[in-house]
């Protein structure tokens, strides 16, 4: 829905129209749209909760394990928030498959940018959380975010592999 005083409305139309956007090819999107919000209108409230709660245990789970992850907004205002992570994008998306594999918990499915935050070295992905996500104990989240921090930080003493790391050839 787009909102606005009546010039924008009007120049967003043509804009529409350019891209290749009318109602009947934007119909099955907005059907679909509509259903959703109607199946999920009554957890948006406790998302957005469970995200407030989970912002700061994150936040400090990274601050614990010597690395960085924040949200913003700091304290989120609805289910969904951007997460940077300081580091090399093909370092990060090691270590998230590295926890994917190891624990079948999957940390955020892909970067949305890379040197985007006002640290060069950040990079940040969207993350929603949707009804089933209100399931999820804090533990898996804990565990997997401290098995990522570790996976991206290498190899640790007592025998903590971390990513680029072989398996030992037998």
């Amino acid at each position: 829905m787009l909102l606005g005083s009546p010039t924008v409305t009007r120049e967003a139309a043509v804009w529409r129209r350019r891209l290749g956007g009318n109602p009947f090819t934007v119909a099955p999107y907005a059907l679909s749209c509509r259903a959703a919000f109607r199946a999920h209108r009554g957890s948006f409230d406790a998302r957005w909760r469970r995200l407030q709660q989970l912002a700061p245990l994150l936040s400090s789970t990274a601050a614990e394990e010597g690395g960085s992850l924040r949200f913003v907004p700091e304290a989120p205002t609805c289910c969904q928030a951007h997460v940077y992570l300081r580091g090399d994008a093909a370092a990060l998306d090691a270590a998230r498959d590295a926890v994917l594999r190891e624990r079948g918990v999957r940390v955020y499915s892909r970067l949305r940018g890379a040197a985007v935050g006002p640290e060069a070295d950040e990079c940040y992905f969207e993350l929603t959380l949707g009804p089933r996500h209100l399931e999820v104990a804090d533990a898996v989240y804990v565990g997997a975010w401290r098995a990522f921090f570790a996976a991206l930080a290498g190899p640790q003493p007592g025998g903590r592999k971390g990513v680029g790391d072989a398996e030992p050839q037998s």
